[in-house]
């Protein structure tokens, strides 16, 4: 269903509103929509708090040079939007200071024009009991024009179909239609994904398509390597909050990357397939939670 909803919002060039649980894949679903309309990795702009205003002008403000660059006049895929701004942590903000937000981020994309953008904004929360989205979708509307598609996210536990969907678009990573992709997954390594609890939901699973690009062997991913990199589900359910699991997860991933690649962050940033920047602030943010990290 989010899929589906997904594509009819690429279709009409709706902006987003994407709810759900931590790690549920919201931000792979805007990607997914803003490569679908012929967006470039570099026009997929990420901004992961609303409030900090400054982080979000600086996203916005090499729009001017990616429209004036040679070569930008590309064809446009059939339904193009060429910038994306996805802005994560919208349950910080109230349904109230929503619009004064929205205006802000306007007048932000009036001085810095370079081409049509779609906002895809998320907010961390169980669908069913968010009983103001109307309210947050409102001054989207009102400010942006067009639609905003609100789209619910479902954990992947409760979607195990789009499992192999997901696992290409990881192995795909940056990369595009080019670059190196990543090993296939055998039917009976996807077999045994499918059976996983995946606590920490998609990112999880991203995760786990960056440790099969680590491994960088080349034969196809089978069942005894999705068995050694993922622990049993008895041993992790219920053990941390959900959040927790993600970034733990997330952390140990990384400082795997990082001891492989002796500590260029620029390499270990590939072979994950997140940018270099993310990189920087994931462990930014882990120093902050943790004491003594190094």
């Amino acid at each position: 269903m989010a899929l589906t909803r997904a594509k009819e919002a690429a279709r009409e060039g709706a902006h987003l509103l994407l709810c759900g649980e931590p790690g549920s894949g919201k931000r792979t679903l805007a990607r997914w929509v803003h490569r679908l309309c012929g967006g470039l990795p570099d026009t997929f702009l990420v901004a992961d708090d609303p409030e900090d205003r400054v982080a979000i002008r600086r996203r916005i403000r090499p729009l001017r040079k990616w429209a004036e660059r040679p070569g930008s006049s590309r064809q446009p895929a059939p339904y193009a939007v060429s910038h994306t701004l996805y802005v994560a942590g919208l349950e910080r903000l109230s349904a109230r200071r929503m619009e004064p937000w929205v205006k802000a981020l306007h007048d932000m994309f009036e001085e810095e024009p370079g081409g049509a953008v779609r906002i895809a904004t998320a907010i961390c929360c169980d669908p069913t009991r968010c009983a103001d989205l109307g309210e947050r979708i409102a001054p989207l509307t009102a400010y942006f024009g067009g639609s905003v598609m609100r789209i619910d996210v479902p954990p992947l536990r409760e979607r195990m179909e789009d499992i192999p969907l997901l696992v290409e678009h990881f192995r795909r990573g940056r990369a595009g239609g080019g670059g190196f992709h990543g090993p296939v997954f055998s039917e009976e390594a996807m077999d045994a994904l499918r059976r996983y609890a995946w606590p920490g939901n998609v990112r999880e699973l991203e995760l786990l398509v960056a440790r099969a690009r680590m491994a960088g062997s080349g034969d196809p991913v089978t069942t005894e390597d999705v068995s050694r990199w993922l622990e049993s589900p008895d041993e992790r359910a219920g053990v941390l909050p959900l959040r927790e699991a993600v970034r733990a997860f997330e952390h140990r991933q990384i400082e795997s990357a990082l001891r492989r690649t002796g500590d260029n962050k620029v390499e270990a940033a590939r072979m994950l397939g997140i940018g270099l920047s993310s990189l920087y602030r994931k462990l930014d943010e882990w120093k902050r939670d943790h004491a003594g990290f190094s």
